[in-house]
Parts: C-alpha cells; sequence; structure tokens
C-alpha cells in the first residue's frame, strides 16, 4: 500500500464498502433460518423437531427387597430394625412400639417394578374402586397418604401422581424443606388435599395440629423402594425410622389402623 497514490486508497476504500453494501443487500433478499437458543440450552430452528426433556442425569434407584415382602415379614423387618437403632429397648416398649401385621395390606400381588412411573397404577389396583382424583368436601382431608423418607424424593412421587390432581382434588406436597410448617398449615387448612406426600416429621405435626384430618384416609404408603445414594431406605436410617414410627404410633393413626386404614409397602 506504500506505493498507492491517496487518490488510489480513497477509491478502494469506496470499491471495499460497494461490495459489502452488495453482500448487505443480498442476505436481506436470502435471510438463511436463524438458529434459537432455547431456554433449555438446545439449538432449534423451525425444521427442528419438538425440544423434549433430557433424562436424569442418575437414573431412578430402587430396592424392591422389603417392598414385595408379605406383611408378616415387612412387620418383623420394622421390629428388627427398631432393636438395632434402640438396643436398650425392652420388650414391653418393643411390641408397643413395633407395627402389627394386620396393619398392613397384602400387596404381594402386585407384579411389576415398584418405580416412580408405576406408582399410579399401583394406587389403583389396591383402591378397592375408589376415584383416586375425588376427596371430600372436607379442607385437607385427604383419602390417601404417602410417606417417604426425604424431600426430594417427596417431590418426585407427588409428580408421579400427578394425574389424579383436579380443580377439586390436590394432590398435596408436604414437608419441611424450604416449606414453613405455616404454609403447610394454611394449605391444609385452605384446600381439598385428595393425596398428601409428604415426610414423616411434617406429616405428623401437621396432623397434632389439626389441620391435616384423618377421618377419610383409608391408605398410607410407606415408600420402601426408594433408596439414597447409600442404598438406605426409609426404615435403613436411624432419624427416619423414627420418624416413621413416632408417626405410625401416634393414637390418631393407631387407632385407625385397627380399623378401615391400611398401610401399603411399596
Amino acid at each position: 500500500m506504500s506505493g498507492n497514490t491517496p487518490a488510489e486508497i480513497a477509491q478502494n476504500k469506496r470499491k471495499r464498502k460497494r461490495e459489502k453494501e452488495k453482500t448487505n443487500k443480498r442476505t436481506a433478499e436470502n435471510p438463511k433460518v436463524p438458529k434459537l437458543e432455547t431456554d433449555h440450552g438446545r439449538i432449534s430452528n423451525s425444521s427442528s423437531k419438538p425440544w423434549e426433556p433430557k433424562k436424569p442425569a442418575k437414573p431412578e434407584t430402587i430396592n424392591e427387597s422389603i417392598a414385595n415382602m408379605d406383611p408378616n415379614l415387612i412387620a418383623d423387618y420394622i421390629s428388627r430394625q427398631l432393636r438395632r437403632f434402640e438396643k436398650e429397648i425392652s420388650a414391653v416398649e418393643l411390641e408397643d412400639r413395633s407395627v402389627s401385621t394386620g396393619s398392613f395390606l397384602d400387596t404381594t400381588s402386585y407384579g411389576k417394578e415398584r418405580t416412580l412411573e408405576n406408582l399410579p397404577e399401583f394406587l389403583e389396583t389396591f383402591s378397592n374402586g375408589k376415584q383416586l382424583n375425588t376427596t371430600s368436601q372436607t379442607p385437607g382431608a385427604p383419602h390417601t397418604i404417602i410417606v417417604t423418607a426425604a424431600a426430594l424424593r417427596a417431590t418426585d412421587l407427588a409428580r408421579s401422581v400427578k394425574k389424579f390432581q383436579t380443580k377439586d382434588s390436590m394432590v398435596a406436597k408436604l414437608f419441611a424443606k424450604h416449606i414453613k410448617l405455616s404454609e403447610s398449615i394454611d394449605l391444609c387448612r385452605s384446600t381439598r388435599i385428595g393425596l398428601g406426600v409428604g415426610t414423616p416429621a411434617r406429616l405428623l405435626a401437621l396432623i397434632l395440629e389439626g389441620s391435616l384430618k384423618l377421618d377419610y384416609v383409608d391408605t398410607v404408603v410407606l415408600d420402601m423402594s426408594g433408596v439414597n445414594e447409600k442404598q438406605q431406605g426409609i426404615f435403613d436410617i436411624r432419624e427416619t425410622h423414627k420418624d416413621v414410627l413416632d408417626l405410625l404410633n401416634t393414637p390418631l393413626v393407631k387407632s385407625r389402623l385397627d380399623g378401615k386404614m391400611k398401610l401399603l409397602a411399596y
């Protein structure tokens, strides 16, 4: 460029400018379909397939060895775990704290895996003809309660039975993580609930407070197949084992387990 005169330099600039304008004009007349970034980080355009959610990074982990047992074996397993965690417990206390065989409904006839996907069918199988998408007129009086060890698992379980929720019958999440007790109380007092899904300590607190009513509960599902990273289920962890037994042995629950209310191991 050092040999070019000022006039030649100016002419070259004008030439490059005209070429750029022509290129821009052609682009405007023949635009390409833009690629758009979606909320999920997937690239799509008008010809792309609809976005489908990715499968969970970690597949659901289950252990059905306890849930597939008959009522006698399940009751014995819970008692053995009680002796394991409370080594000084007396024979009288053990009998008082244990869950009787008669409290369980035998679900060994259910042949499918006890996964999140199959939970709705499981509930329908043992509903005795009950319509699971309906509930009583009384707020906070579900027909089914599902008890699980942790809030994250409760969220997954609630999502799996969402098909039973209607505008008049809610699937309620009743656990402590990120939900204040006062909020759960307000929900139960103001909302008709068909299925309540929660952790044992929060469920017990709501029952004792009176906002979660047991008048119409005939099914209590114990989530015994779901396990954590250490392969521990709801009765394998000292704290949750105690919380579940506290829930089942509170007089309001225990008196009903001798009647129409039944425990289902899932």
